[in-house]
């Protein structure tokens, strides 16, 4: 379609394609931070697909929640997908999303409703449910590159007792091969598993 004309079917695809492959309900995604540029072709081909995925395409109830961060810092060309990333986690820690600025007037050529999606021009208190909080991001290159992003809340888990009693804590180990890590696991577990381990 040329290089700045978005295409609605490889971000619709994109969309579908991470939730499959994060094993994640499309329902179960709180908020949209958007690519969101206020472009003439280009916001109405990224609802479109956010719509027949996240929004009216999904099993949710009432609207998908979107806004962007590019509404409070304008573009920032490259780097606009690291703030958008950067919004997303600070709306999760707090769990709330601020209010997108600058949305007096509607796009007329995105049917919000009919998509299932509303602007969040309101802070938006996100809600407290038994399943982890989680955001989609949007960030699409000139270039024709579209990256989605899904960001989920931590929630801490309850430590495990083992058959002593004592609390099970996971140890994060990293190496520079395979092989190498297999050495450094059974080298941490020789060492917690002495008689005289710390």
């Amino acid at each position: 379609q040329g290089i700045s004309l978005p295409s609605m079917e490889a971000q619709e695809t994109l969309l579908r394609d991470v939730d499959k492959s994060a094993g994640v309900d499309p329902a179960s995604v709180c908020y949209v931070e958007a690519h969101g540029t206020g472009t003439p072709a280009g916001d109405p081909i990224e609802c479109a697909a956010l719509g027949r995925v996240l929004g009216r395409g999904s099993k949710r109830r009432g609207p998908c929640r979107i806004g962007s961060v590019k509404s409070n810092l304008g573009h920032l060309e490259p780097a606009s997908g690291a703030a958008g990333l950067a919004k997303a986690l600070v709306c999760l820690a707090h769990r709330r999303v601020p209010a997108n600025l600058h949305f007096e007037n509607p796009n007329p050529a995105i049917p919000f409703a009919d998509l299932g999606l509303k602007v969040a021009n309101q802070d938006l208190d996100l809600p407290r449910r038994r399943e982890p909080l989680r955001i989609g991001i949007n960030s699409f290159g000139f270039g024709g590159t579209n990256a989605h992003l899904i960001v989920e809340e931590y929630r801490k888990q309850k430590q495990r007792q083992a058959t002593d009693g004592a609390p099970r804590v996971p140890l994060f180990i990293s190496a520079r091969s395979e092989r190498a890590l297999g050495e450094l696991g059974r080298a941490y577990r020789d060492l917690l598993q002495a008689p005289d381990a710390p």
